[in-house]
């Protein structure tokens, strides 16, 4: 049986995906190189050949009807489903081409993605690669990205993933610092310490974890720490360790050299704490682009993976919460 085709464009379908998406006709219009009556005229038709309001549209913002909720839903997977058969159709060349789009937080962009690219880009040279900043997974739907490299079990019901070995996270002061100020033997002794400290969203200093003590199983866990320098940048506070300004907790990987120099060196090791794992996600659909499946190989592969994450571990889907909004038009 053949599917019922339509009686609306689906070209008008793709600018209303994309208003929704991007938040404005104006948005939307650029983005197609059209004009913006133009939009607002595809979505006019779109409604009348549905029989339903789908935007409500006031001088300041878009908001969709529950109808033009479902609707936009079912448009923007459909559309991606099609996107998705152009690339595997088109999938005849052993190497890769076109754009891949990168999600990552900013440290693990700098000091694990980067490093990587000279070889992923020497195996597809007609690959170009998007690196986007995100803060969360939320960002993931917003910021259009094919894939991300987020620390954390930060996956929802959409998402499929990767997990990479945990990277180590380690107490750091410069060698200056300890010789004058000394060295802390216990997680304790950090209250008596001058403390780099990373701000979390609700304007609190992030505790510091730490393990179990030596020949013990349970770990001492979070320990509230006062920051005599805050930040709310992790760069930045790892600036401010090599600075000799304090002690902080920070990931490993993005020191491992300078800690190797002997410009930082490691503190209260016997309780350095469960490393944070490295997912790479993607969107959970039954076929991943073949840029993304070839980028997960690649930075599962043991020839490119960093001596820092000296492993991986199985394929997983994890439960989490409820999806995020996908646009930046309201929702309700």
């Amino acid at each position: 049986m053949e599917p019922a085709i339509p009686s609306f464009s689906m070209n008008d379908a793709l600018l209303f995906v994309s208003t929704v998406a991007q938040g404005s006709f104006t948005a939307a219009a650029e983005r197609h190189g059209i004009t913006a009556s133009g939009v607002s005229r595809a979505i006019t038709r779109l409604e009348r050949a549905v029989g339903v309001r789908l935007l409500v549209r006031t001088t300041r913002r878009l908001r969709l009807t529950e109808e033009g909720e479902l609707f936009f839903d079912h448009c923007r997977d459909g559309i991606g489903l099609m996107a998705e058969g152009a690339e595997l159709a088109g999938e005849t060349s052993a190497s890769l081409r076109g754009q891949l789009s990168i999600g990552v937080v900013s440290v693990l962009g700098t000091h694990l993605v980067v490093p990587l690219l000279p070889n992923l880009l020497a195996q597809h040279p007609q690959l170009s690669i998007r690196l986007v900043r995100m803060g969360s997974v939320t960002d993931f739907y917003e910021r259009h990205v094919d894939c991300a490299l987020l620390p954390g079990n930060q996956m929802d019901a959409t998402l499929a993933g990767r997990e990479l070995r945990p990277g180590r996270m380690v107490v750091v002061a410069t060698p200056e610092y300890v010789e004058r100020f000394g060295r802390p033997m216990h997680p304790d002794d950090v209250h008596r310490h001058r403390c780099i400290t990373l701000i979390q969203a609700d304007g609190q200093d992030a505790p510091w974890q730490f393990g179990a003590p030596p020949g013990e199983s349970t770990p001492i866990g979070a320990v509230r720490v006062r920051g005599a320098v805050r930040t709310d940048e992790l760069e930045q506070v790892m600036a401010a360790a090599i600075a000799g300004l304090g002690i902080a907790q920070v990931p490993h990987l993005p020191l491992q050299r300078t800690i190797d120099a002997g410009t930082l060196v490691v503190l209260l090791e016997d309780y350095e704490p469960a490393g944070v794992p490295i997912w790479i996600v993607y969107p959970a659909r039954r076929t991943a682009p073949r840029r993304v499946r070839a980028f997960v190989d690649f930075m599962l592969a043991p020839p490119s993976r960093p001596l820092y994450f000296p492993g991986a571990l199985p394929a997983a889907a994890l439960p989490a919460p409820a999806r995020p909004a996908a646009s930046q038009a309201s929702r309700g």
